[in-house]
C-alpha cells in the first residue's frame, strides 16, 4: 500500500485483507477516519454508544471504543503503550486485542497497520438484526431517541 498521510486515509481507502495486529507489540497508534458524514447516527464518545452498542459489540469493545474516541485528535495520531491502554480498561493485553477485533468486524474501526487502528467517529444506525439482541426496554428507548432524531432533522 502506498504511504499515504493518516490525515486523508479513510476505510474505503484500506483494503479488506489487513495485516495481522502485532499482539506482541508494546504500542497501539490511533487514527480517526475523516470520511465521517454527518447522516450518521451515534457518536463514538457518546453516551448512546455505552448504552446502545454494547448488547451487539459487547462491554469491553464499548468501553474501548469510547475511550479511544475520547482520548483521539482529530488530525494526528495519537499512541499508547499497550499495557498501559490494556489496565485503564482493567483487561489484559490478550483481551485489549480481542476487542479491537471486534471492532473491525462491526466496521466501529479497522486495522491500517500492524499497530495502528483508524476508529470511526460516527456510525450508522443499528441494523435490524443488530436491534433484535436488545432487551425490550433498551429497543424501545432507541426507537424513541431514532424518532426523535428524525423529527429534528426534518424540522430544519
Amino acid at each position: 500500500m502506498p504511504t499515504v498521510p493518516a490525515s486523508e486515509l479513510t476505510l474505503e481507502d484500506i483494503p479488506m485483507t489487513h495485516p495481522q495486529p502485532a499482539v506482541n507489540s508494546n504500542r497501539l497508534q490511533l487514527v480517526i477516519d475523516p470520511s465521517e458524514t454527518a447522516e450518521l447516527s451515534l457518536v463514538t464518545d457518546s453516551d448512546d454508544l455505552l448504552m446502545f452498542c454494547t448488547p451487539v459489540l459487547g462491554p469491553t469493545a464499548t468501553l474501548l471504543a469510547h475511550r479511544l474516541a475520547r482520548m483521539a485528535h482529530p488530525t494526528d495520531a495519537v499512541a499508547w503503550r499497550v499495557g498501559d491502554l490494556a489496565g485503564s480498561l482493567g483487561v489484559s493485553e490478550t483481551k485489549l486485542f480481542q476487542a479491537l477485533n471486534r471492532l473491525e468486524r462491526y466496521g466501529v474501526a479497522k486495522w491500517v497497520g500492524v499497530d495502528t487502528v483508524m476508529l470511526r467517529t460516527r456510525l450508522p444506525q443499528l441494523s435490524v438484526r443488530m436491534a433484535a439482541k436488545y432487551p425490550h426496554y433498551l429497543l424501545e428507548a432507541l426507537l424513541q431517541r431514532m424518532r426523535a432524531a428524525k423529527r429534528i432533522a426534518t424540522d430544519h
